[in-house]
C-alpha cells in the first residue's frame, strides 16, 4: 500500500513541474526562452502585473522572481506563464479569471 502512495505522489510531482506540452509533443518548461512559446502559440492574449512569483530553476542553480505574467486562453483554460526578461520562470493554468494575478 505504501508503494502505491509513493508512486502516486511521484507522478503528481512530475505533473506539477512538467511545463507546457505543445501540439507537436515538445515540452516547454521553466528556464526556456519565451520565443519557443511564441513559435507555437503566437502572441499572448494578455499581459498582467501579478503578485511576485518565484521559482528555483534547477538547471541554472538560481532562484528567479517576477511580477510579469503572460496569459494565453486555450481549451477553456488560462495558460499562465511567469517571465523574467526573456526566460520562462514558471508555468501553470487556471479556469478562474479572478485568480489570474495570484501567485502560483
Amino acid at each position: 500500500m505504501m508503494k502505491w502512495i509513493v508512486l502516486i505522489l511521484i507522478l503528481q510531482v512530475n505533473t506539477c513541474f512538467a511545463g507546457l506540452r505543445m501540439e507537436d509533443g515538445s515540452l516547454i518548461h521553466a528556464g526556456d526562452n519565451i520565443e519557443s512559446l511564441y513559435a507555437h502559440w503566437g502572441k499572448e492574449q494578455q499581459r498582467l502585473i501579478s503578485k511576485e512569483t518565484c521559482n528555483h530553476i534547477i538547471q541554472l542553480k538560481r532562484k528567479y522572481c517576477s511580477t510579469r505574467r503572460y496569459i494565453w486562453q486555450r481549451n477553456g483554460r488560462y495558460m499562465l506563464v511567469q517571465v523574467s526578461g526573456r526566460m520562462i520562470i514558471k508555468t501553470g493554468w487556471t479556469r478562474s479569471k479572478r485568480s489570474l494575478t495570484e501567485p502560483f
